[in-house]
């Protein structure tokens, strides 16, 4: 799993497990010392806010800065008593009412719309109208400028023309091409074990379970397949997804394989209504 870099600290961090050690500026694998920082963090654009605006007031929430409890309702009273900007993450895209708020930024607008869910430019539009509702709450116009490298994208033209109907029908018809929910049905089946080619043929063996189970069924089963991330804590994880209309006897098979396979000491878990892969 990468690493990300923290500025305020010096340290490679993982967010998933929660690893972390110091950035010494050389490549641990190979010991070259030619590395550079890439990515727009929040920590970033922090910077370049106080170059640009050095008296404003920021206040910046993001992971780092509302670990703590309480820390995200003192931050926001802040912002609201004492603040010019607040710079943040998702976690301000929504929920928030301040009445002196007139002027929204969004950077990377597209960046959700590479995230492995099939719900990503549902999410992406839902972010992008969330966040520009923030400005223009109160008796001042609001104004709202968003920054993509994907302007034509219908997800975020769409949002950006407040239309809802339009998106809707767009995204249905694509849903409905790649048979996903709402047309279809989908459950994930996830193997995790610390070796991985056991853990590949385990998924094997259970696709060919439910391919014979289910042939004269309308159903599709695809992977086995590795995430994104295709090892946490030191097991690898491999998955298969199967995509159907109605499958009766579905809930009984995946307990009888639950159990069958449990006793083959390889973590196994059911998502019926998965949303990344």
């Amino acid at each position: 799993v990468s690493l990300n870099y923290h500025d305020y600290d010096n340290t490679l961090k993982c967010h998933y497990c929660g690893y972390e050690e110091k950035f010494n500026g050389i490549c641990p694998k190979c010991g070259s010392k030619y590395i550079r920082k890439m990515g727009i963090g929040t920590e970033q654009v922090e910077e370049v806010l106080h170059t640009n605006y050095p008296e404003a007031r920021i206040i910046r929430m993001d992971n780092d800065t509302t670990r703590k409890k309480g820390n995200h309702e003192r931050l926001l009273y802040e912002f609201e008593t004492n603040g010019d900007i607040l710079l943040g993450t998702q976690m301000i895209a929504k929920g928030l009412d301040f009445a002196d708020v007139t002027l929204v930024g969004i950077l990377c607008a597209d960046l959700s719309l590479k995230i492995p869910d099939f719900r990503a430019k549902e999410k992406t539009f839902q972010l992008i109208t969330q966040v520009s509702g923030r400005a223009g709450r109160g008796d001042k116009e609001g104004l709202v400028v968003i920054q993509t490298y994907n302007k034509d994208h219908y997800a975020i033209k769409h949002a950006i023309n407040q239309d809802y109907d339009s998106f809707f029908n767009q995204e249905m018809k694509i849903r409905k091409l790649a048979k996903y929910i709402p047309f279809y049905n989908i459950t994930q089946i996830e193997f995790r074990h610390q070796d991985y080619a056991k853990c590949f043929l385990y998924a094997e063996e259970v696709k060919l379970k439910l391919k014979k189970m289910f042939d004269k069924e309308e159903v599709i089963i695809l992977g086995p397949v590795s995430p994104v991330v295709r090892r946490v804590n030191d097991k690898f994880i491999v998955r298969i997804l199967v995509k159907y209309k109605v499958l009766p006897k579905l809930d009984e098979t995946l307990k009888e394989l639950y159990t069958e396979y449990t006793d083959k000491d390889v973590l196994i878990s059911i998502d019926r209504f998965p949303t990344s892969y």
